[in-house]
């Protein structure tokens, strides 16, 4: 148990390395920490009844095999985190969809946050369309979520097809980690003067709605929603950018530099 916390602290720190040192040490003490639950019933209890915001009745997760799995589940999400911050992005894939196996055969609350978590990392493999099915699933366990809305209509700019063998890029921006495609890339595209399909165009709109709709402050919403109406001629794209930038974004005035001048 210790060893969770202590990698989480090295990752607080900035050292993924020994992060996911830790947090793999930590997976490897899962029998002492069911042993120590049966030893401390109170310490069950409390832990337990710690765990019950992520319980889907609601209450205590009182069941031992509940509780390590939740444990289990932290350290696969915890060692994905750090291999993307060590750009191992195949290891935290392949960690996520251990997090994801274990969340689906318990009983717990919150798995919209790790299969957007997916969703993030199959878009930084350029997966758009298999990122697309885990933000769906994101937004079907909680329709009140906003980010995979957001990230569902970024995904969906991926099928632009700009001239040229160039594709839009992905990059993990840590300072805005909402906000996944390239800004340069997009810009290039609509400089390009290519006719966009604009069916797909449409949807990216509806889903920033969706997600404006539950978050009014979500800067890389407007950010989307008004690149798409530059696309398709739509008023109110300058709007859009002007209350990105606003509420802070650090990419919004490359955007209206673009297309408000």
């Amino acid at each position: 148990m210790f060893s969770m916390l202590t990698g989480s602290a090295y990752l607080a720190l900035n050292d993924p390395d020994n992060a996911v040192a830790y947090f793999k040490k930590a997976l490897g003490e899962k029998a002492a920490y069911v042993a120590a639950l049966k030893e401390n019933n109170e310490y069950r209890y409390l832990y337990g009844g710690a765990l019950g915001q992520y319980s889907k009745g609601g209450g205590n997760i009182d069941s031992l095999k509940d509780i390590a799995n939740f444990y289990i589940l932290s350290g696969y999400e915890r060692i994905a985190n750090a291999d993307l911050a060590l750009n191992n992005l195949r290891e935290a894939k392949t960690y996520i969809d251990s997090a994801i196996s274990v969340g689906e055969q318990g009983k717990f609350m919150g798995m919209e946050i790790i299969y957007t978590t997916r969703g993030r990392y199959e878009l930084l493999m350029q997966q758009p369309q298999v990122a697309m099915q885990d933000f769906g699933r994101a937004m079907s366990l909680n329709d009140k979520f906003p980010e995979p809305y957001t990230l569902h209509a970024q995904a969906l700019l991926l099928f632009l097809q700009p001239p040229g063998s160039k594709s839009i890029s992905v990059v993990f921006n840590i300072a805005n980690p909402g906000f996944m495609l390239n800004s340069q890339d997009l810009i290039a595209y609509a400089s390009s003067k290519t006719q966009p399909d604009s069916a797909f165009l449409h949807t990216a709109i509806t889903d920033c709605d969706q997600a404006l709709k539950i978050a009014p402050t979500l800067d890389n919403a407007f950010i989307v929603r008004g690149y798409v109406r530059a696309l398709l001629h739509k008023q109110g794209y300058c709007d859009d950018f002007g209350k990105a930038k606003l509420l802070g974004s650090s990419i919004a005035p490359e955007f209206e530099a673009k297309f408000c001048r």
